[in-house]
């Protein structure tokens, strides 16, 4: 992505993914059940503040805010749980991302 939206979180985004190919493979905790990643947020002193689905966090760094009747989804071509690109990820509604992931 050339333009990121917020520059603290980039930087917290991209010090912790492994790039493979179009994947962003998260590299931190990651869910056992849903297998999905998980990110610390941090507030403007850069306290940690609260835990958010590492998914979102990327979307929003580096898209933009998520639409208010949406949610995001991973592309059905995405093989990885935890990947976090943006290339891989995209605003849905509740039922597109449940036909996504049959």
């Amino acid at each position: 992505m050339n333009v990121m939206k917020d520059e603290a979180n980039s930087d917290y985004i991209l010090d912790r993914v492994d790039f493979i190919d179009i994947h962003w493979l998260w590299k931190r905790y990651i869910d056992k059940k849903p297998g999905y990643a998980k990110a610390a947020t941090k507030n403007k002193r850069g306290v940690r503040c609260k835990t958010v689905t590492a998914h979102k966090l990327s979307y929003e760094t580096f898209v933009g805010p998520i639409p208010m009747d949406k949610e995001i989804g991973h592309a059905k071509s995405c093989p990885y749980r935890h990947c976090i690109s943006p290339a891989c990820l995209s605003a849905m509604t509740h039922s597109q991302n449940l036909l996504m992931r049959a």
